[in-house]
């Protein structure tokens, strides 16, 4: 494994750490460790966009789990940042759809922060729909 391309990927390597395992003198990435920080990625991303558009102050946000935590409580936490991107997209009107926002050093209008959810969401979907694949598991946007 080269550990400075993967970091240059956006891993630490206290992360990568975590998610290596030792296999007959050699190490690998453990997929599900993997497959959670992406899934991870994707809820805090969405919490803080989508809660930006919602006006909803960062600490009163749900809390993004570590990759470590079991599955159960990475699913509540993304199915949280969806429920705070309904919340969003229900907002949108004609009216306020140009407002323009502030997430950071970035502003933008509400449509765009929208629309750059959307194709981060997309983006980490092929990523995710990829670890499926290397573990020989179909996505189910190719199920048929």
């Amino acid at each position: 494994m080269n550990v400075e391309n993967t970091i240059a990927c956006g891993l630490s390597t206290d992360f990568l750490q975590g998610c290596l395992q030792t296999f007959g003198g050699g190490s690998v990435i453990i997929f599900p460790c993997l497959f959670a920080r992406v899934v991870n990625h994707v809820t805090e991303a969405q919490l803080r966009i989508c809660g930006t558009l919602n006006g909803t102050a960062p600490d009163a946000l749900p809390k993004v789990p570590p990759e470590t935590a079991d599955k159960a409580t990475i699913q509540t936490a993304l199915q949280a940042s969806f429920a705070e991107c309904d919340k969003a997209y229900a907002s949108l009107t004609d009216d306020n759809i140009l407002q323009v926002v502030t997430l950071g050093t970035v502003t933008r209008t509400r449509i765009g922060f929208a629309w750059a959810n959307v194709s981060h969401d997309n983006e980490q979907y092929a990523t995710l729909a990829l670890y499926m694949r290397l573990r020989g598991l179909v996505p189910p946007s190719s199920e048929k």
